[in-house]
């Protein structure tokens, strides 16, 4: 049997290399106002950490605020993320 540190099991999982059942995989993206982010289209959630995103999924926008977030559902077209009015956004992704 072998015991593991905690903190390094929530360090890899948060790296991306390990996913345990309680811990969501987290991506945070830096785009700089002229830039887009594009997402696959499986279930996550976005969170914005710093300024304002618009996002673009089938056709329908939503503007998501700094410290506001927005679920996108498993099964729909991929989602295109910009800042509104071409300010730095700082967001993170959990993949559910």
């Amino acid at each position: 049997m072998s015991i593991t540190d905690p903190v390094d099991d929530l360090v890899t999982a948060l790296s991306g290399k390990m996913r345990p059942e309680s811990a969501p995989v987290l991506d945070i993206i830096e785009l700089n106002g002229d830039e887009t982010y594009v997402l696959d289209s499986y279930a996550q959630l976005i969170r914005v950490l710093n300024g304002s995103a618009w996002i673009t999924i089938n056709g329908e926008d939503r503007i998501v605020r700094q410290d506001e977030d927005t679920y996108i559902e498993s099964g729909r077209e991929q989602a295109i993320i910009s800042s509104l009015n071409h300010r730095p956004l700082v967001f993170e992704i959990q993949y559910l």
